[in-house]
């Protein structure tokens, strides 16, 4: 009986040694699983924060091209009201006055050149209206360049947004 209980004996201590070793070996598993997700999510969590960081900037852009928008729109109305007025009212209005007679002098005919000039230069300063035309269809086609612009940053920010909620759940997982 007494080799019996040796023998039990050292089975169990070999079964005992077994276990030890398995244990550890599961334990040192697990350990390394853990230090694997939190390598993970540390990453997840820089990437979302990173995300998160350019859809501000993204909101931040896209309420200034709304803003710039909105002032681009008052100011091509303005622009739009302004020809519409002008084109409406004659360039010279009719005067009542009948003329009397006027001795012309050197002084008089050098200002009346001088005026005239003055008008000349005015002239050349002056946008004519095909050119205000022009104007008012680039301005137009900025408006649409920048409304494309718009669209396309709002669907980057949706991407994004998506893209951070999928994160989340990974997270979460």
């Amino acid at each position: 009986m007494k080799n019996l209980c040796s023998c039990d004996a050292a089975r169990l201590e070999d079964e005992l040694i077994q276990l030890r070793e398995s244990t550890r070996l599961a334990l040192k598993s697990s350990w390394d699983e853990v230090e694997i997700l939190q390598n993970t999510n540390s990453f997840q969590a820089g990437t979302i924060s990173n995300l998160t960081t350019e859809m501000t900037k993204l909101k931040e852009e896209l309420n200034t091209a709304r803003a710039r928008e909105k002032n681009l729109l008052r100011s091509n109305d303005k622009l739009i009201s302004k020809l519409a007025a002008s084109r409406k009212t004659p360039l010279f209005k009719s005067s009542k006055i009948s003329p009397s007679p006027v001795t012309v002098t050197a002084s008089t005919l050098s200002k009346v050149l001088n005026l005239d000039n003055r008008s000349q230069e005015m002239e050349k300063e002056s946008i004519s209206d095909d050119e205000k035309d022009v104007k008012i269809e680039e301005l137009k086609f900025k408006l649409k360049s920048r409304d494309g612009i718009i669209n396309s940053m709002e669907e980057t920010m949706t991407v994004h947004i998506q893209n951070m909620q999928q994160l989340r759940v990974a997270c979460d997982a």
